[in-house]
């Protein structure tokens, strides 16, 4: 399999310089552009196959490997993720979804006790969409009502 990802390459005096914003954890240089993307090129190799042994999961610019996750267990997750079909994977989103509102609401009651139904919606609508959004669009301060 073949993929394509994509390159920055800079002049820095003598050297050319690159880095693939896809592995931001990779760059490359050399005297010229050939050697700088071959360099760049076999960094992304090694970080990939570290990635792959470890089970290592790519977030943003960060790198994830559970703590408490063996690498062959991570591996085992992983895979299972790929064999899913797309329609499991929704599934699969819509029930994590489900356990972080759950939680979420646990969260609220555990803080603030029996509250009205109107009371936990402006709650949870802080917690995901922030205060200056709530104050915009409900003028909802939570940093006056509390979270």
């Amino acid at each position: 399999m073949r993929s394509e990802l994509a390159a920055v390459i800079e002049r820095d005096g003598e050297w050319f310089i690159a880095r693939s914003p896809d592995v931001p954890s990779a760059n490359g240089q050399g005297r010229t552009e050939d050697e700088c993307i071959h360099n760049l090129i076999e960094a992304i190799a090694l970080v990939l196959e570290d990635r792959r042994e470890t089970g290592a999961v790519v977030t943003g610019e960060r790198v994830v490997r559970p703590a408490d996750t063996t690498p062959e267990a991570q591996r085992a997750r992983i895979d299972g993720y790929r064999e899913m079909t797309p329609t499991q994977k929704l599934r699969r989103v819509g029930a994590l979804n489900e356990a972080l509102l759950i939680l979420q609401k646990a969260r609220i009651r555990d803080q603030y006790g029996a509250i009205s139904n109107e009371e936990m919606r402006m709650r949870l609508g802080a917690l995901r969409l922030g205060r200056e959004m709530m104050v915009k669009l409900f003028g909802w301060d939570p940093d006056e009502k509390g979270w």
